[in-house]
């Protein structure tokens, strides 16, 4: 058995960010992690990011080991905290997509809260 969690991030983020981060972004979501089969999760590894009317549209699906998580948390906080306002719950946190356990049928909601991911 493998500790393989499906991460899907779905976010539209605001129209502020710099050149200098979409590029930084768009490196991110070129590397290995985001493209290409997935081992365990099945289908396809990949990532999107879209000019929107105000702002970029971000969708995004990678499998991911425990290990990982906080090299993944980093860029989920960033995200958060340039996620549109419509991402957020009353207590502040930000949903910025879903995890699953790859053997797992259900995904559980992905959430930044405080700048930390919450992991499973």
């Amino acid at each position: 058995m493998a500790d393989i969690y499906e991460l899907t991030i779905a976010l539209d983020l605001r129209d502020d960010l710099s050149g200098a981060e979409v590029a930084e972004l768009r490196g991110h979501l070129g590397q290995d992690d985001f493209h290409g089969t997935a081992s365990k999760a099945g289908g396809a590894l990949t990532s999107v990011l879209l000019p929107r009317d105000a702002g970029w549209a971000l969708t995004a699906r990678t499998e991911a080991h425990p290990d990982d998580f906080d090299r993944f948390g980093d860029l989920l906080a960033w995200l958060a905290a340039r996620a549109e306002g419509h991402h957020a719950a009353f207590d502040g946190s930000v949903r910025v997509g879903w995890i699953r356990f790859y053997e797992e049928d259900r995904p559980a909601p992905l959430v930044v809260r405080d700048g930390r991911v919450e992991w499973p």
